[in-house]
């Protein structure tokens, strides 16, 4: 089993191409997505959590044929009232001077040494569900070495921008392919509540959703085991031990389909390495 962790535009090793304008908005990481899906030999299981689990939904819908299932941590699929507030910033240029995309602006990027950057987000509300191995993950590798020290890789104006340009119609991007789709959802705080879960319960038939307990939006960091062991299951076509509650709109069921190949979060690479012969490509 290959796990290839793509590196989104502007976030990682790509962030050269962090140039220009995020005029089209998400649509930019779908194509960027859709492009590499595009390129593979074969079909593949797609991973992705927040941002990755929306722009993965929305490459399927256009390469069904290129994907043997989903497997997503809180995907971007916010409720009504949230996405007319959206709408009407966009429409009124205001969506980057509110709420996540102000805060991105102000984040600091420059730090003196690993450990200041490490204490500096260790005191923010948003990062103290993570665990410090992950937190100290994710010092050292979305940060770089410049002369004057460390450097956060994803440009703060490049995240407002994509902040600013949350996907306000996310509906025309979901569609049933056919394949397995599980959706792990936080219990607080999700960016996918249990308004929509009906929803897309209803758009695509092969749908599993639980909800994690006592989990936020960040799911993927605070529940790591566990999140990785439902990835495993299904990949390996068996059946899906969900350590969560279903939603209440769900019908639990098995999952059809095999794969061969796999997309995964980096954090379950411990897990399939027990398992597998791991072999990891880095695609920029």
């Amino acid at each position: 089993m290959n796990i290839d962790a793509w590196d989104m535009r502007g976030h990682g090793i790509n962030r050269h191409l962090a140039t220009n304008d995020l005029a089209l908005g998400w649509e930019t990481y779908y194509r960027d997505l859709s492009s590499y899906l595009y390129n593979l030999k074969e079909p593949t299981w797609l991973v992705g959590h927040s941002i990755g689990a929306t722009t993965s939904l929305a490459a399927a819908t256009r390469l069904p044929e290129k994907v043997n299932g989903l497997i997503l941590c809180d995907p971007v699929l916010l409720p009504l009232k949230d996405r007319l507030m959206l709408r009407l910033a966009k429409w009124t240029r205001r969506s980057q001077s509110f709420g996540l995309a102000l805060s991105a602006k102000r984040r600091r990027r420059q730090f003196g040494s690993h450990a200041e950057a490490l204490q500096n987000f260790r005191a923010k509300q948003a990062f103290r569900s993570w665990p410090d191995q992950w937190l100290d993950d994710y010092v050292t590798f979305a940060f770089h070495e410049t002369k004057a020290g460390h450097e956060i890789s994803c440009p703060p104006d490049w995240e407002a921008q994509t902040f600013g340009h949350t996907e306000d119609l996310p509906w025309r991007h979901v569609s049933d392919v056919g394949k397995p789709l599980i959706i792990l959802a936080g219990e607080h705080g999700s960016t996918f509540p249990h308004s929509e879960h009906k929803r897309l319960m209803h758009r695509v038939r092969h749908s599993n959703i639980h909800v994690l307990p006592q989990t936020s939006h960040f799911l993927p960091m605070e529940r790591p085991d566990e999140v990785a062991n439902v990835i495993l299951s299904a990949i390996q076509n068996e059946h899906v031990h969900y350590p969560s509650t279903p939603s209440r709109h769900q019908i639990p069921g098995t999952l059809p389909s095999t794969a061969r190949r796999s997309s995964v979060l980096r954090y379950t690479a411990a897990k399939l390495k027990s398992s597998f012969d791991l072999s990891a490509r880095k695609h920029r």
